[in-house]
């Protein structure tokens, strides 16, 4: 796997580099300069692989890792910035990877303290502060450089390889685009995160939003999201569909993946071991991810009855519609003059 971070120190016999001959410590300064660097290079690697290529892709991540290598100097200002952004992500990924391992090491006879003399190793608490940190700085960079990435990509000539990766192209709903138009729904400035709802995001569609529009008008509304066809009434049809979907779909995702409550939403965490519980107790964490959950999913009854009346009081704009089962004028035994008042899919007399 390439580099990307370049030796600083030409001078230093190969296989004794220290960390200092490097330019590590511009991306984490709080590094021993004299930790030897295939030490620190194995971490490097695996949160290379495990935290970036899945975002970024081979075909970005070997082109800078090429440029840094080869012309540092000749790099524009995007892209220095985005080798800024992303060396930063790895140098703290490759910490949290390094600190629980340096922290033991295996002997003989197991696993021992990792102290050497007139060292003193820190506390327990300091090292579950440290950690906690470095994984939460490291998760939030990332979700930085992805934002960036998405906002930059399609106007640069060298970032909009990224865009014809399946590293870009993968996080795509059936009815959402990206993170942006689920963030107009809820906030969510956490690309990483969606990526991991998408999956939820498609099952919801399923769940609650065919029964509603029934097949004919579900798939005609899909394939005219896909094909940015709408007319000014789809437009409004899918802007209820989404209020709908985006909050049930959160309403899943707290109760499932791994996440935290983050400013005004919440972000997914890449090492829930790494949760400092003096700063998160569980209490705090399971009231935040209640409190959200709570929100959402009255939101999302409330949308389905703005959707559901929408339908009815527009069906002759939507043939589709009113020619299924779904409307329930089409059913002979259903009273015609009841109007269906709702909170969620389907119908309530009253």
């Amino acid at each position: 796997m390439k580099n990307v971070f370049r030796k600083l120190n030409d001078n230093a016999t190969s296989g004794k580099e220290q960390v200092g001959d490097f330019d590590f410590k511009e991306s984490y300064p709080d590094v021993n300069r004299s930790m030897a660097w295939s030490d620190l290079l194995p971490y490097i690697r695996q949160a290379t692989r495990t935290y970036i290529i899945p975002y970024l892709g081979d075909t970005l991540y070997n082109a800078i890792a090429d440029k840094l290598q080869e012309s540092p100097l000749d790099l524009t200002d995007n892209e220095e910035t985005f080798a800024s952004y992303l060396r930063d992500c790895i140098a703290y990924y490759a910490i949290m990877l390094a600190l629980p391992k340096k922290k033991t090491v295996i002997a003989s006879m197991g696993a021992v303290e990792n102290a050497g003399s007139n060292i003193q190793a820190t506390s327990q608490w300091g090292f579950r502060s440290t950690l906690w940190s470095v994984a939460q700085d490291a998760d939030r960079m990332a979700d930085e450089m992805l934002t960036w990435l998405e906002k930059n990509a399609p106007s640069d000539d060298f970032l909009e390889q990224w865009l014809d990766d399946d590293a870009s192209t993968f996080g795509t709903s059936v009815l959402v685009k990206n993170r942006k138009t689920f963030a107009e729904y809820h906030f969510l400035n956490s690309r990483r995160t969606f990526l991991a709802m998408v999956p939820t995001l498609n099952l919801c569609a399923e769940r609650y939003i065919l029964p509603v529009l029934c097949t004919e008008q579900y798939n005609d509304l899909v394939e005219k999201v896909k094909s940015n066809d709408l007319s000014d009434d789809e437009k409004q049809l899918l802007h209820l569909v989404l209020k709908v979907l985006v909050k049930w779909t959160v309403w899943h995702s707290v109760k499932t993946l791994p996440v935290l409550p983050d400013q005004e939403g919440f972000r997914l965490i890449s090492n829930a071991d790494a949760i400092d519980q003096r700063a998160y107790t569980t209490e705090t964490i399971a009231g935040a991810i209640a409190g959200i959950s709570e929100q959402a999913e009255m939101s999302a009854r409330t949308g389905a009855g703005d959707l559901i009346e929408y339908l009815y009081n527009n069906a002759d704009k939507f043939p589709l519609w009113k020619a299924s089962d779904c409307n329930k004028m089409n059913d002979a035994d259903y009273c015609k003059a009841c109007m269906p008042i709702a909170d969620f899919y389907g119908a309530v007399m009253i």
